[in-house]
């Protein structure tokens, strides 16, 4: 179980907002009945936070936001300067995990179908440190047994693990 902002700010997500996020399911401060002293949202069972859509960096006249020489996803700086840093500053919370969010909608999202972008997600979900991953099924990339596959090739299957939780 988990949190992800889409129905709070759809996407003018920031990595501040993340971080607040992040400490709001960690921080011991609340008293719940049959639990011994003050626990955190993550320790009653909540340690997921996702970042959804709003971190996409488009460019070339809004056609893409895959950079054309390596597949990755480009990162608005100016939302999301550090995300690395953002998945560290997860990690550094006990038990929590933090998810990414790939095939956007975003602009409709505006991505290439190519295996060049879904090895560019891939690499980018293993470089930046992602416990897993959210899918939707609105942008061009949705070939989830590719991803699979790519997954697979990469050691990185098991970002599929963090999908369940977050399925409607």
């Amino acid at each position: 179980m988990g949190w992800r902002p889409w129905n709070c700010f759809r996407n003018h997500f920031t990595q501040q907002t993340a971080r607040m996020a992040i400490d709001a399911l960690a921080v011991r401060n609340r008293t719940v009945h049959g639990e011994p002293g003050l626990v955190s949202l993550c320790d009653l069972g909540y340690c997921r936070m996702g970042i959804d859509e709003g971190y996409e960096k488009m460019y070339l006249n809004n056609h893409s936001f895959h950079d054309w020489a390596t597949g990755f996803p480009l990162v608005d700086q100016t939302t999301f300067p550090d995300m690395a840093g953002l998945v560290k500053h997860a990690h550094a919370q006990p038990d929590m995990k933090i998810e990414w969010y790939l095939n956007s909608c975003w602009q409709g999202g505006p991505q290439y179908n190519t295996t060049h972008n879904y090895e560019g997600d891939v690499r980018a979900l293993q470089g930046y440190g992602f416990d897993g991953v959210k899918f939707d099924g609105c942008g061009t990339m949705n070939n989830m047994t590719k991803y699979a596959e790519i997954m697979r090739e990469h050691g990185a299957e098991n970002a599929f693990l963090g999908l369940e939780p977050f399925l409607c």
